[in-house]
C-alpha cells in the first residue's frame, strides 16, 4: 500500500511538472532574461517551480497566446 502512495504522488508529481512545461513553451515573456530565469527554476525545482509559476502567472508579465 505504501509503495502505491509513493508512485501515485510522483506520477501526479511528474504529470504536473509536464504540464507545465507545456504551458510554458505556449506563454509569451515580455523579456527573455525573465523567460529563461523561469525556465531554469521550472527545471531545477520541478514541484516547486510548477506551482509557483502557476501561482505567479497571474500577477507578472506572462500572457498566453492570444488566437487572433
Amino acid at each position: 500500500m505504501q509503495n502505491f502512495v509513493i508512485q501515485f504522488i510522483l506520477g501526479l508529481s511528474i504529470a504536473l511538472w509536464i504540464w507545465t512545461l507545456m504551458d510554458f513553451s505556449q506563454s509569451k515573456f515580455k523579456n527573455f532574461k525573465y523567460k529563461m530565469g523561469w525556465l531554469l527554476f521550472i527545471t531545477l525545482f520541478p514541484i516547486l517551480g510548477a506551482i509557483l509559476y502557476f501561482q505567479l502567472k497571474k500577477n507578472s508579465n506572462i500572457s498566453d497566446y492570444e488566437v487572433n
